[in-house]
């Protein structure tokens, strides 16, 4: 009696290899589609943080603009060839001042209420020290006149007024400048593509 051997099972791998490939496919592009989204997402993010910070400086720069410029002119109001330093005002003069300070006054109220609400308080209050400083001045302009110690007094009292007010320009222009500088935004990120999006998928880039 002869021997006999099992006839060897036949495995077909093929459908177990195209599930396994179809399976991995399936992983890598669930990836890459995961990481594109946090990437788009990341990109929109930084796009419209970049939009906030422009528009942000654009709203403050005319109302900066409107507090320097309202600055400059209490402190020509006060300069030494200015009718101001007059004791009492002609009605010539207060003709000729009114629509002045009525401008000064509509540029301060507008940009009180958009300041505050940007919350950039500190230019209102430098010039409200400015303001305080001016009204000093002209009143002690009005009581310089005369002879006597009161008069001598007021009219120092007048010139060092007149003073601060000029030196406090340079600083209050350096503040608005420098709040102004920190809200630049920078360079928008650009649009990639090809082999430079692919590294910035992949982490290499912004």
């Amino acid at each position: 009696m002869g021997l006999s051997f099992a006839k060897p099972l036949s495995v077909d791998f093929l459908p177990w290899l195209s599930l396994a490939i179809a399976t991995l496919a399936l992983v890598v592009s669930l990836s890459a589609t995961l990481i594109s989204q946090a990437h788009s997402d990341r990109r929109s993010r930084r796009e419209e943080r970049w939009r906030q910070i422009s528009a942000r400086r654009e709203r403050l720069r005319p109302r900066f603009e409107g507090i320097l410029r309202t600055a400059y002119r209490f402190n020509g109001l006060a300069a030494p060839m200015s009718d101001m330093w007059k004791a009492k005002l002609t009605e010539e003069d207060l003709k000729r001042l009114q629509p002045i300070i009525q401008e000064m006054d509509r540029e301060t109220e507008d940009a009180q209420v958009a300041l505050k609400l940007e919350g950039q308080s500190g230019p209102l209050n430098d010039l409200s020290v400015i303001k305080s400083n001016f009204i000093t001045f002209r009143s002690a302009v009005t009581r310089s006149t005369g002879e006597g110690e009161r008069a001598e007094k007021a009219f120092d009292t007048a010139i060092e007024m007149a003073t601060k007010i000029d030196a406090a320009l340079p600083s209050l222009e350096k503040a608005l400048l420098d709040t102004l500088e920190a809200l630049v935004p920078p360079t928008p990120p650009l649009k990639l593509s090809g082999v430079a999006r692919f590294l910035d998928l992949l982490g290499f880039g912004d």
